[in-house]
């Protein structure tokens, strides 16, 4: 029940904008708390997140680490990587690709 409650919240709260209440959906979302796991819609709020949070408002380089934390968790859940290790790894990797 607190589950479900804390849920509706969040999903209140990232309707008015609120980037953080929108990663926190997205977690509920990825974990079923509160609500049916659905991965799709947890890469639609980390998306809407990490654009939330992109906004220059809110800092550059606050902005950008949240953003890429957030662009992360997106794109991880898209190619089913939820383990840490895993994520640690498709990171690894990405930033190799990047280097060279």
């Amino acid at each position: 029940q607190d589950a479900e409650t804390a849920f509706d919240l969040f999903q209140s709260a990232a309707r008015q904008g609120m980037a953080a209440a929108e990663s926190k959906l997205a977690e509920a979302y990825r974990d079923g708390h509160g609500v049916t796991q659905d991965l799709s819609r947890a890469v639609e709020s980390f998306t809407k997140a990490a654009f939330a949070v992109s906004q220059p408002e809110v800092g550059m380089e606050a902005a950008s680490n949240g953003a890429s934390v957030l662009f992360i968790k997106a794109l991880c859940l898209r190619q089913n990587i939820t383990s840490p290790h895993a994520i640690a790894s498709f990171i690894q990797r990405e930033n190799q690709d990047s280097d060279g």
